[in-house]
């Protein structure tokens, strides 16, 4: 699998269309809520340390379920691993239901269009774990390999992970 390192963190460096500072738990055996910054940009859902400029994280919010849990908290799974569950809690009913809104519009952008279908691009968004690359592609150094034949109009910014 292949991604692009540097186009995700300028990604990240977009406005956002939703950003709040919000108690996050990651899917790690005992994992505890910590305060993170998260920024809703296109259909990446980045999660960032609140005193830093750079994310630690990314969802790729495609092939997963937002769900309500209890008062204020909803989550993020995947259809590929439903048992890791991003829990989220807002401040207020109300902001936690405006997340749910926000991320569930921003999970198929192409969706909007009224077609289901995914852009034809060989550089979609897709992987067998999506949230598994985002990661990965923000918490290593590895060098990021890129598919110079990429035509301009293709270079989208949520195009950019290809799978073999």
């Amino acid at each position: 699998m292949r991604y692009n390192e540097r186009e995700l963190l300028s990604l990240a460096r977009q406005p956002a269309e939703k950003a709040a500072e919000v108690l996050m738990r990651v899917p790690k055996k005992g994992s505890v809520l910590k305060k993170r910054l998260v920024k809703l940009v296109v259909n990446f859902l980045f999660y960032f340390r609140t005193d830093e400029a750079e994310p630690i994280g990314a969802l790729l919010l495609e092939h997963c379920r937002i769900t309500k849990e209890e008062e204020n908290v909803f989550s993020i799974s995947f259809i590929e691993e439903p048992e890791r569950k991003y829990c989220f809690e807002c401040d207020s009913e109300e902001q936690c239901q405006e997340w749910i809104e926000a991320l569930k519009r921003a999970r198929t952008p192409w969706s909007s269009t009224g077609s289901l279908k995914k852009p034809a691009s060989s550089w979609q968004h897709a992987s067998n774990k999506p949230h598994a690359w985002a990661e990965l592609a923000l918490a290593t150094g590895s060098p990021c390999r890129v598919k110079p034949e990429l035509p301009q109009e293709e270079q989208q910014p949520f195009h950019t992970v290809v799978t073999n």
